[in-house]
């Protein structure tokens, strides 16, 4: 898999997630890896990243960048050597596939092959409790070839249980997972959500609703967006390069994600 690159800056303006005005830009280096201009200049990595409630986040000491992980994510596109600057909450689309449509047409190939890594033994964190009657976790094995395996498995009340699996770097498979929208739960968010959108607020058709999609389809729709953010929390590691790794999410979300990413940022090797 080859590296690409930006060619030039790409600036994307658009409503928050608030609905406030809001800015995002990329920008080229050719310093290695992802880097975050808040003031100063932040590799981005495991440990300025933070879990808060449905999102991850980006924080040094009051700055934060929200949702970081509809941002990450495009690093499995193989898109490297890059700055970012945004306000705290970036121009919200409930899916990363504008990005990916914003930056792509100022992307080049680059003639450097990305660099893999993987990690010296598994890891592991847990949920306290139980997740609609499922233990719930994110797991990462180590693995001796140039990809990266995921299985996702959720379970949400009412909807039932179902489990993906996928094998990047896979670009076609990628941008079709960009374009599933954020999970619109729990259900009673949709008539708040509704009532919002009369007042202004411009989200309310930038997330999968189970009373407009149906119980079958959201349930696919969920599990495909929470590949999506799985992706975008994995790709907080290996700077230079991309995990070769088996990850196993069930039930899980932020939190677990970025607490086992954290225990894995300390035994990352390159890939042999």
């Amino acid at each position: 898999m080859q590296q690409i690159r930006l060619k030039e800056k790409v600036d994307i303006t658009g409503p928050d997630f608030w609905g406030r005005k809001a800015k995002l830009s990329f920008l080229p280096t050719l310093v290695h890896g992802w880097h975050w201009k808040t003031g100063v200049e932040l590799i981005i990595d495991p440990e300025i990243a933070t879990s808060r409630l449905w999102r991850t986040a980006l924080s040094y000491y009051d700055r934060r960048l929200n949702i970081y992980e509809h941002i990450g994510v495009l690093r499995w596109f193989g898109l490297c050597n890059l700055f970012i600057e945004s306000t705290p909450w970036f121009p919200y689309f409930g899916r990363p596939l504008e990005l990916w449509r914003a930056v792509n047409p100022h992307c080049q190939n680059d003639s450097e092959e990305i660099k893999w890594y993987t990690i010296k033994k598994s890891v592991c964190w847990k949920y306290p409790k139980c997740r609609n009657g499922q233990e719930a976790f994110t797991k990462i094995y180590p693995h001796d070839r140039p990809e990266l395996r995921v299985r996702v498995t959720i379970s949400y009340p009412g909807l039932g249980t179902t489990s993906l699996g996928f094998c990047f770097p896979n670009k076609h498979q990628l941008e079709a997972l960009c374009a599933v929208y954020n999970q619109g739960w729990p259900k009673c968010l949709y008539y708040f959500s509704k009532i919002a959108s009369l007042f202004g607020w411009p989200h309310h058709n930038s997330a999968t609703w189970v009373q407009e999609l149906g119980k079958r389809n959201a349930l696919q729709l969920f599990a495909e967006h929470r590949v999506v953010d799985l992706l975008g929390d994995l790709s907080l590691l290996c700077r230079d390069g991309l995990l070769a790794a088996q990850v196993i999410s069930c039930c899980s979300g932020h939190e677990a994600d970025i607490e086992v990413i954290r225990k894995a940022n300390k035994l990352i090797c390159p890939l042999n």
